[in-house]
């Protein structure tokens, strides 16, 4: 029984490797242009030489970001995944520790946090084996009180979403039109809670 199964997609790996040769031979050819004509200039000392050698040097720069960005392309994989063929019981499963962080307040949105940590803990988990983290690198009054917020609504919505295991964890997300999959077809004791929790 396996556990994940990872396919190549071969006519996109063939597509994307003809790219990569052709965007190659392209590229060569302009390196071979620049290289030969800054060979031909009559003073390497003039403002003429000095904007050829830095259009170079950034055509060259942008060359080795691209070679570097293709290794996601040069083998593309599409991964499979069947946790029902997980035969261990749920105390043999290993303890994870779910680390969020933040920083600015201001910045990174308290709500986007909060929902993010509520998502972690509500992840489909033994719950003696998970434990989630919040580090608050700027020590804002205003996470530790959204987080004792976010603390007292969990109370209510991971309970929930075990009842009617709900996939969609984040409240955000839930609550939105990306949500509606999982609010559909409920009956009226589910919708006597969603309204509640909303």
């Amino acid at each position: 029984m396996e556990l994940n199964r990872c396919t190549v997609q071969q006519p996109t790996t063939t597509i994307y490797r003809l790219h990569m040769f052709l965007h190659s031979l392209i590229m060569l050819a302009l390196v071979y242009y620049r290289l030969s004509h800054l060979l031909y200039l009559e003073s390497f000392i003039s403002l003429r030489a000095f904007a050829w050698v830095l259009i170079t040097l950034g055509e060259v720069s942008f060359i080795v970001k691209w070679f570097f960005g293709q290794g996601t392309r040069w083998r593309p994989v599409v991964r499979d995944v069947f946790p029902e063929n997980i035969t261990c019981q749920d105390s043999q499963l290993p303890a994870i520790d779910v680390m969020v962080f933040t920083a600015n307040p201001m910045k990174e949105p308290i709500v986007d946090v909060m929902n993010t940590v509520i998502s972690a803990m509500a992840l489909d988990y033994p719950t003696d084996k998970l434990t989630v983290y919040l580090s608050d690198d700027a020590g804002c009054p205003l996470t530790l009180y959204a987080m004792e917020q976010a603390s007292s609504f969990a109370k209510l919505w991971l309970p929930f979403c075990r009842k009617y295991g709900i996939k969609t964890r984040c409240p955000k997300a839930f609550f939105s039109p990306l949500g509606e999959d999982d609010r559909i077809l409920k009956n009226d004791d589910f919708v006597a809670e969603m309204k509640e929790i909303k």
